[in-house]
């Protein structure tokens, strides 16, 4: 669909029963309490080089053996001079038989076949003066309540709560746009096999990662970074800057700052974090990736080596937190992106132990409070944390 139809044609959300067009030039939007809302694009021929939207309302309490019309909306553009004509009516018959037996007219009809319980399959045909082709659209039916956004995550052991960073951007995202969601627990083993049929990995290994989100629509998307824009694009209010300079900064040195961490995190997560399903694949991908036990990089590259290489990034992030006098944000009083990306950090860190957050404050330097504050001026946004 054209993008900009749905916000011309002033559909609104619900949170009723709706339909699922199944088409790849089909797009459903929203429904109310008594209807369906879907735009049918019938693409393959265009009316003057424009799609030819409908907007289709199928009540969805209609019963078995019975024949209703609804009034379909078109707005096909005039000829030559790329005019908008007026919308006119066409209407959609509705019949609901145990079995689909679709019927073709030359008018501007179209018929709908299914039990209440089986998919529908709308045919709409070409309405007098507009070049459309005949096109059979699925349509399944289900409820938008059922349909919430799904967060994967991976939970700590019981009490079952989030821990990790990257799960936790998405999860400021989702309170910060007000957004209800539920949280889907994946064990590490379990990733895999758990996404593998429904989204493929945004990068060139084939490596399945949290966090991952299933949007109502059914689209699964990978990727903090990715999931944010996403989120941004599709839920505009309250508006929330994702680029700046603190975001790439911050981009820029994760992969310095983990690496450098690591002999701190590593064997500690497992021992104070992991469920025992989590914790014989983490002890056996990490050490791959390492090339030791845990407890030998702990001896060599934990306590104050790693500390002692992280201090310079603690310390910078820290002041730049300080650069804007205002707030507790990276732009002062303005929350960004870039505050979510080190608050999760940091909540990462305190979840692991308070031994280590108090650490992290000390190895701060000066402006080191200023990590606490980060929290403060995020804690509405950070208090679900079990579901």
């Amino acid at each position: 669909m054209p993008r900009g139809v749905g916000r011309r044609l002033g559909l609104q959300s619900s949170a009723a029963s709706k339909y699922l067009v199944s088409h790849s030039k089909s797009v459903l939007l929203r429904a109310s309490d008594d209807c369906c809302v879907g735009i049918f694009d019938f693409g393959q021929r265009r009316y003057f080089g424009q799609p030819v939207p409908l907007l289709c309302r199928i009540p969805s309490h209609l019963q078995a053996e019975t024949t209703r019309s609804f009034p379909i909306r078109h707005a096909p553009t005039a000829p030559g001079r790329g005019r908008r004509l007026g919308p006119s009516s066409s209407h959609l018959s509705v019949v609901l038989r145990p079995k689909p037996i679709l019927r073709h007219k030359r008018d501007r009809q179209g018929a709908v076949d299914s039990t209440l319980s089986e998919p529908a399959v709308i045919t709409v045909e070409e309405p007098r003066g507009c070049s459309w082709n005949t096109k059979h659209h699925q349509i399944q039916r289900f409820n938008m309540a059922s349909d919430p956004i799904i967060l994967f995550d991976i939970p700590t052991r019981e009490p079952r709560t989030t821990w990790s960073l990257n799960p936790w951007k998405t999860r400021f995202m989702f309170a910060y746009k007000g957004l209800d969601f539920k949280t889907e627990w994946v064990e590490y083993p379990d990733i895999k096999s758990r996404l593998e049929a429904h989204i493929t990995p945004p990068w060139k290994q084939p490596i399945y990662t949290i966090p991952t989100v299933r949007f109502p629509d059914g689209t699964y998307l990978m990727d903090s970074k990715r999931i944010a824009e996403a989120i941004n694009e599709r839920y505009p209010n309250p508006p929330l800057r994702i680029e700046s300079k603190h975001y790439t900064w911050l981009e820029k040195n994760y992969g310095r700052l983990m690496t450098d961490f690591e002999g701190v995190y590593l064997p500690n997560i497992p021992r104070r974090l992991l469920s025992e399903a989590s914790q014989p694949y983490w002890y056996r991908t990490r050490e791959e990736d390492v090339g030791m036990s845990l407890d030998q990089l702990e001896k060599e590259r934990g306590g104050e080596v790693a500390w002692g290489l992280v201090e310079p990034l603690l310390k910078e992030v820290a002041g730049m937190l300080r650069e804007n006098g205002e707030g507790p944000y990276f732009l002062g009083k303005e929350v960004s992106y870039a505050d979510f990306w080190w608050a999760g950090f940091l909540l990462f860190v305190r979840k692991i132990g308070e031994d280590l957050w108090e650490e992290l404050v000390r190895r701060s330097g000066e402006d080191g409070g200023a990590h606490g504050e980060l929290l403060e001026g995020v804690k509405v946004w950070c208090e679900r944390v079990d579901h």
